[in-house]
Parts: structure tokens; C-alpha cells; sequence
């Protein structure tokens, strides 16, 4: 229902300014009151693993090289938070372990850490039928076995490939093309070695052959076996991740239990009496070029204590944001967001909490970090037109075609309702 009161149907392709416009439109431009939403299969089991670091730079290194992973190169799930060196219940080492029998070994990071760690929170999605194989030490001999057991010849097409010794021009042979690529990394392959290709956790066995078309040499490569190993998958992710050694805390759920994770930790926060409190929540993306010297200077110095609830902090990718959404993002590939979760009672703290978002806000502009507040509540044009910055005209354009009348969300004070009821212009 957009401002002038229209039912409107919009999707991709139709209607499409106002489909986009409303997504991260803060509520201006239409009320969504039905949406159709794509369903896909859900997996089984998830293996929910939290591991901890001391140093922010190896964090943010771990942190990116997972989400710009190809899919299905990584894992599932990537976050991350902050939380004190301390035994603090709510702020501190405690908050860590993903199981209550877990206990945090503070003994494992260096005393000259600082006065926060990281925390980098992955899961891994598989099935249950994946499970009677997961961590068994025979797997790749079982594998070996289905090798000689299913081997044959296999022959549909060929490809271009470099020339092979002059042994293998004048017969097709077949070898094993072998190799251990956890990312997927094909390497220069030697003829006759016996080895087998695990990708992401799938065990492929490919037949190959050589031979001659037409005087160009083929390589006849097709796959016809395979069977998952997920744990092998994110074994091989985690050895390539440089957290403490001995502060890796795991746990295998089912994926309903995993995605119910938040509402667990919301009974919690009721069963205490603050969820009913007021919540100054504050929630930041933060440019990759800046979080560093966010870390140092909001982490590290002005929330060196926590907020008494979560203080979130993981990477996303531009590209994975479609353009043509009213969502405004820092400049460049990467950026980070962060939420800081407050839980605080009634009373001066709730003053006190609200002070602090706003010291952060108005340090955040004054040091020129490039940065976009998410849910943004400014009081004055000036302000809004730097937030959407570029993209302000685009924002007035639509607010023009959808609500002309300033009728929808008034209360944030992007657009004055005129009392003489004045349509606004494209000129705002």
C-alpha cells in the first residue's frame, strides 16, 4: 500500500522502482502487507563452532577470507563479536562457550592481550544421512576402496589440454587425476598418479584419458562417483584459520535448534526482567578501511567494558547487496557491521546508554570514518541528505512518485507534512 493509498503488486520485474524502493525505504515509500517469500530444502544437523582471538587484525583476516568464498568453498554461517578478557557472566569469557559443559581457558592467549578478545561464530549445514561418516578416521580409506570398486571407463567428450609425453600421444590410456584441494584449486595434474579429488567436502573420482582428434590432444575428464565428508570440509577451513590454539568451542544441533538460537537468548533476557526495558540498540556498517581504527578507538577504549549484551562485528559484501534497494552502504567491497545489543534497565543507564551511541555517532563523523548508520534516526535534512549522500536525489524522486503527501512514517523527518498539504517536489 504505497502513500497515495494504491494496492500495488510489485516484484523484479514489475512495479519494480517501488519493489526496490521499499526494501530499506525506512517505511517511506509503501507498508508491505503480503510478501511471497522462496522456500528451499532446510538441512538436517548444523556444527555451530565459536574459536577465539586476541588480535583484531587476524580476526578481520579470518573474518574476510571466509565470506569471499566462492559458495559452497565455505562455510554456511560467518559472524563474529567482541566481549571483555574478564569472568564477567554477561560481558566476558563466559559468554563463549556454546555448551555449558565448555569451560573458557584463559590460560591459552597471551597476558599481554588487551582489554578485549574476538570471537568468530561459523556453522556448517548438513544432513543427516552425511553423519555416520562425519570425523571417521577410515574415510578416505573407504574411499580408496570405492575407487577400485566402481572403476571403469568412462568416455562423453574431451577438452583442450596441454601436450602429454609422446608415450601418451599414439594410445588412450587411463590414469587417476589426482590431487587435495579443499578450495577447489586445480593444480598442473601428472599422469598415473593415484589419488582422488576432495572439494568442499565431496570426494569426486574422475577417470581421465588421453588421447588425439583431429591432431589436438584431448582430455577425456568425467566424474562418477562421489560421497560427502562434511567434517573433512570444515576441518580443512579451520586449519586455514589462525585463532588461539585451545579456544575452539563446538557443538552439533539440528538446524531448528540453530536458528531458534536467538529466541533462546531472548527467553533468557525475559526470565531476568530487561526484556521489557527500553533497548538502545545501536547498529553501524563500518567501511574495512575504517574498523580498524574503530576497534582502537570504540572497542577498545570507550566499550572496553561492554554493554551488558552482545557487541557484534563481522564482515559483509557489497556485491551481495542489489543496488537499485534504498539501502545505503559504505564505499567498497567489504565492510563491516556492527550492533552493539544493549539489554539496560529503566533509569539513569538507559540515559547514560543513549549518551554513549551518540558520543560513538559523533566521533564516527568528526574522525570522517566512512560509515552509514542502519535504521537511522537523524533530526534534520542536513543530516539526512549526508546519509544518503549520492543516492539522496534517487530518495526524494521516489518519496515524490509514492507519497506525495508526506502521509507515511512522519515521525523520522526525512519529509515535513505541509498543514496547506502541499505535494512535494522533486526539488526538496
Amino acid at each position: 500500500v504505497t502513500g497515495k493509498g494504491e494496492i500495488t503488486v510489485c516484484s523484479e520485474k514489475l512495479n519494480s522502482e517501488l519493489f526496490f524502493g521499499v526494501l530499506g525505504g525506512l517505511g517511506q515509500f509503501g507498508i508491505i502487507t503480503r510478501a511471497r517469500i522462496k522456500l528451499q530444502q532446510a538441512p538436517d544437523m548444523v556444527r555451530w563452532i565459536r574459536v577465539v582471538y586476541s588480535e583484531f587484525e587476524e580476526f578481520t583476516r579470518d573474518a574476510e577470507f571466509l565470506v569471499t568464498q566462492k559458495e559452497g568453498e565455505s562455510f554456511d554461517y560467518v559472524e563474529g563479536f567482541v566481549f571483555c578478557n574478564n569472568d564477567d557472566p554477561f560481558n566476558g569469557w563466559p559468554s563463549v562457550p556454546l555448551d555449558p559443559g565448555h569451560e573458557f581457558n584463559s590460560t591459552h592467549f597471551s597476558q599481554t592481550a588487551g582489554s578485549v578478545l574476538y570471537c568468530l561464530e561459523v556453522a556448517f549445514h548438513y544432513r543427516n544421512s552425511d553423519h555416520p561418516t562425519v570425523d571417521t578416521p577410515d574415510s578416505e580409506k573407504e574411499c580408496q576402496k570405492k575407487i577400485s570398486e566402481h572403476s571403469h571407463t568412462v568416455s562423453d567428450g574431451g577438452r583442450p589440454y596441454s601436450t602429454p609425453p609422446s608415450d601418451f600421444l599414439t594410445f588412450k590410456i587411463k590414469f587417476w587425476v589426482a590431487f587435495w584441494s579443499p578450495t577447489g584449486t586445480v593444480p598442473e595434474m601428472a599422469p598415473n598418479t593415484p589419488i582422488a579429488i576432495i572439494y568442499h567436502g565431496i570426494y569426486v573420482i574422475h577417470e581421465c584419458q588421453y588421447g588425439l582428434n583431429n591432431g589436438m590432444t584431448i582430455l577425456s575428464l568425467t566424474s562418477f562417483y562421489f560421497t560427502v565428508f562434511p567434517m573433512q570440509a570444515v576441518n580443512g577451513l579451520l586449519g586455514r584459520l589462525r585463532f588461539v590454539e585451545g579456544l575452539k568451542s563446538q557443538v552439533d544441533v539440528s538446524y531448528t535448534k540453530f536458528l531458534l538460537r536467538v529466541n533462546r537468548a531472548e527467553e533468557q533476557v525475559k526470565a531476568n526482567g530487561t526484556w521489557d526495558g527500553p533497548h538502545p540498540w545501536l547498529n553501524l556498517f563500518v567501511s574495512k578501511s575504517d574498523v580498524v581504527n574503530f576497534d582502537r578507538t570504540v572497542f577498545k577504549t570507550m566499550l572496553k567494558d561492554g554493554v551488558d549484551g552482545p557487541m557484534l562485528i563481522y564482515p559483509l559484501l557489497r556485491s551481495k547487496w542489489d543496488d537499485r534497494t534504498s539501502v545505503v552502504l559504505p564505499e567498497g567491497e567489504i565492510f563491516y557491521i556492527v550492533a552493539l545489543l544493549r539489554f539496560v534497565p529503566n533509569g539513569p543507564s538507559v540515559e547514560k546508554s543513549v549518551a554513549q551511541n551518540r558520543e560513538i555517532v559523533n566521533w564516527c563523523i568528526k574522525a570522517g570514518l566512512d560509515f552509514k548508520l542502519y535504521l537511522p534516526h537523524y533530526q534534520s535534512k542536513e543530516d539526512w541528505e549526508r546519509h544518503f549522500g549520492n543516492r539522496w536525489s534517487r530518495f526524494v524522486e521516489r518519496k515524490a512518485s509514492f507519497d506525495p503527501m508526506a502521509i507515511l512514517a512522519p515521525g523520522q523527518n526525512i519529509f515535513r507534512r505541509d498543514p496547506s498539504n502541499v505535494i512535494i517536489s522533486r526539488e526538496f
